[in-house]
């Protein structure tokens, strides 16, 4: 409904605090975010362009994001090639980020097979 209205002016109020972000993000010196109806059919248009998932395509993301819906990476991945982590929005303000970025790192070098 949102994404409907003809305007770019931010309507809604997103709250990006530590919680919603991770444990570990340094607070922004910017001022609060909001949303705008032109962002939520920017963002609309961009999910229903992407192309399929390759081959090699692994995905990190916590169950419990408070700012995205997470249900999209359910739909495109397997299991086998989701990285589940405990945290918020941004995994690396995640306080496992150490074991998330050699995750990460390792999933880079040698593909899905790394998060087995």
């Amino acid at each position: 409904m949102l994404g409907a209205l003809p305007t770019s002016r931010e309507l809604v109020s997103v709250e990006a605090d530590r919680d919603t972000l991770g444990a570990l993000a340094e607070p922004s010196a910017r001022e609060a975010n909001a949303l705008a109806p032109s962002f939520v059919r920017e963002i609309r248009r961009a999910q229903a362009s992407l192309p399929a998932a390759g081959d090699e395509a692994v995905a990190f993301c916590t169950l419990t994001d408070g700012l995205v819906g997470t249900d999209a990476i359910g739909e495109r991945l397997p299991a086998d090639r989701i990285r589940l982590y405990d945290g918020g929005h941004e995994c690396f303000a995640s306080p496992d980020r150490e074991a998330i970025v050699a995750d990460a790192v390792a999933a880079l070098r040698e593909g899905p097979s790394a998060l087995e």
